[in-house]
Parts: C-alpha cells; structure tokens; sequence
C-alpha cells in the first residue's frame, strides 16, 4: 500500500527470482519509536502555549496597554525587544535571546500561533523534535539578526515571525528529499507558497507598515540553511533524519540563554517601565484623537515628552481657537521628533503649523514647511488640508 507522507515513500517494485523472494528491509526499533514520537506534536504545542503565556504575563505587568492588549514600543523596550541602538549602543546583548518571544498585541499572537500550529504539526512529524528544535532556535536569532541589521537603528522590533519564517523555509527545503513523494512534495510546496505570500508579499505591494520583514528574511534565511544541512546528512535509509540531537542540544542552548536573558531584563524592566509611565495611556490617546479637546489639552499638559499627547492638544487648541498654544505644541512636536518611525506624526504637525503660520500672515515660512511636506510620500494624505488654505498645488 503506497504512502503520501514524508519519510515513508511507498517501495519500488523489485524483481522477483522465480526461486525466492527478497526479504523485505528492517526498520531499526529506535527509528520506529522516534517517527512515532515525531507524529505528537509536542515542540509545536508547547511553543504555541509558551507564546500565550508569556504575553498574558505581559498584559499582566505593562503599565499601558490598550484595545485589544496593545502594547506601544516603550512596553516592548520594557520587556526585552530588539533594536540595534540597544543592543549595541546600550550594550544590553540579553535583547537577542527575548526579542523572538515577546509580541504587541493579541492579534499578533494569534496570527504567529496559527502559523505555527500548521507550518510546525507539519515540519515536527517531518523532522523530529531534536532538528525542529534547532531550526527554530536558529530561525529566531537569525530573524533577530535581520532586524538588527536591516532596521533603521532606533526601531524597536520583537515577535516569533522569525523563528516561524524559518520553518517555513525549511519546510520548501526539504520538499526536495528522495523521501518525499510526488503527493507530499506537492502538499509542502503549497503549504510554503502560501505562507510566503503572507510573509513577504508586503515586500511586493509596498504595504510594509508595523511589519519586520527584515525580521522574516533573517529567519527564513537560517531556516532554509539548518534544512540544507539536514539533507546533507539525510541518507534516506531512516524514516527521521539522523543526528537530531545536534537539533535538540542547540535548542536547549538557547532556552537556557533566553532564561538566563530573563534575568537581565528583569533587573532593567523597572527602569524601563517608569519611562513607558511617563507617556499618556493608549485609551486615554484614542478618546483625544475621537474629539475630546479637553482631554487632548490635559495630555499636552502633562505628558511633556509625548509626542501623540503634544499633538492631540494642538490639535484641541486650534479647535478652541487658541492658535498661539498650538503653533507651540506643534513646533514641540517637531522638535522631539527625530527617530523615524515619528516621521508621520511630524509631518502631521508641519502641516497644521504651516497653516496656522498662513492665517497669521506669514506665507514664506508656510510654504516652505507645505513644500515639505506635499513633496513627501507620506504627506499624501494632508494635501487636501495644504490646497485648502492654497499651500499646496
């Protein structure tokens, strides 16, 4: 009876001696148990569970957290999130062992559980647990080192998309084992097409925004390496490919780091989390941003190092008519910021200064800010605001 599964192709017919028939070809006890043990997918459920339990103790701890257990990019630094200003201008090297666990949101989570739960029940009963092991565990620093690598320095990153690119690479890669038949090939491969399309298709339409794609090329680089090494060693004899344990001690290797790592970020979380309390409440952002002026102007007043609250109050103001609080409040904002993930909000600012700078009188000054900003990619959306008071061809 013939096989569509990995790691046991159905035999090929051989000739018969009209005398005796071959014996057929033992499997080695130890080669039956592992492949058995390599069907329950132990490693992939205990990761999914790992991946919610530590974002409930996240919930748990953060001092913001918004709709839909939103977490901003001060919460992520708080609890170990990887940036290159971090791990190499602060010199807290722990940040590579935690970024892959740690996420934003629970639609983050359950999004990188769900492809995990299919890419890792596929790949686990594939592999074995000691190789799955290993390509996770490389996968997620090899996804951490994209992003230190390929982000702009001061941003903030963190999630297992990484360690879950990477199994998905080597799910495409070992499609081409001699193990592998016709119907399993074709399984793999669609299963690899799909999830890229969601891992990288952003790359192609351009909509790149709060995803680290660096992060999923990162991982889907050291994914499909471990795999290539897998084949290597992969004699098509065994139904599990040999030495998993160089899989298995790697990835406790970095458990142990990652654990070890917990205790550094445990000994800065405080320091961290009083900075993340000195910036307004999400909650309390979404409801200025929906119209409540009196809020907006309470936040500016107190959340100085804010750049959301500084802004939502001069907007309030220019709302109450208060123009010279807002030119200040926006000028605030421009001030403060400089790292580029504030690009928008600062280019939001620069048009509202703009044209509150054209109702007083002084339209050199104006046009030069609308002139910025109408020139920028992201300012598409304030033209309208820009042509209404003629800043803005």
């Amino acid at each position: 009876m013939s096989s569509t599964s990995f790691g046991r192709r159905a035999p090929q017919p051989q000739p018969v001696s009209p005398r005796a028939a071959p014996a057929p070809q033992a499997i080695e006890p130890d080669d039956e148990t592992a492949y058995r043990l390599a069907g329950v997918p132990m490693l992939t459920t205990g990761l999914a569970i790992s991946v919610i339990a530590i974002f409930v103790f996240q919930t748990r701890h953060a001092v913001d957290v918004g709709p839909g257990g939103n977490l901003n990019g001060l919460e992520l630094i708080a609890f170990g999130g990887v940036s290159y200003d971090l791990v190499f201008g602060a010199g807290e090297y722990w940040r590579i062992f935690l970024a892959s666990v740690l996420h934003l949101s629970w639609s983050h989570v359950i999004g990188n559980c769900v492809a995990l739960g299919i890419l890792g029940f596929f790949l686990e009963r594939v592999v074995g647990q000691g190789w799955y092991a290993g390509i996770y565990a490389v996968s997620g620093l090899t996804g951490v080192a994209g992003s230190l690598l390929g982000n702009p320095h001061a941003l903030t990153s963190g999630g297992a998309s990484g360690a879950i690119t990477g199994l998905l690479a080597a799910v495409f890669v070992l499609s081409f084992h001699d193990n592998c038949d016709a119907k399993a090939k074709q399984a793999m491969r669609k299963y690899a097409l799909r999830f890229g399309l969601m891992a990288f298709g952003g790359l192609v339409t351009g909509s790149s925004s709060h995803v680290d794609y660096n992060a999923h090329l990162g991982g889907a680089l050291g994914g499909g390496l471990v795999a290539f090494f897998i084949l290597a060693l992969w004699d098509g004899k065994r139904l599990l490919p040999t030495h998993g344990w160089i899989g298995g001690v790697f990835g406790l290797a970095v458990l142990a780091l990652t654990g070890i790592s917990a205790t550094y970020a445990a000994e800065a979380f405080p320091t961290h989390e009083a900075k993340a309390g000195q910036y307004a409440p999400s909650a309390k952002i979404l409801s200025a941003a929906k119209g409540d002026t009196q809020l907006g102007v309470e936040l500016g007043d107190r959340y100085r190092n804010d750049l959301r609250a500084r802004y939502l109050s001069g907007v309030a103001h220019v709302k109450n008519d208060e123009r010279l609080q807002a030119e200040e409040e926006f000028r605030a904002v421009m001030a403060l910021a400089a790292a580029p993930e504030a690009q928008p909000l600062y280019l939001n600012a620069e048009a509202q200064l703009a044209v509150l700078l054209a109702m007083r009188g002084q339209r050199g000054e104006a046009g030069a800010m609308a002139e910025e900003v109408c020139g920028a990619p992201q300012g598409a959306k304030l033209k309208p605001l820009l042509k209404k008071a003629r800043l803005c061809d």
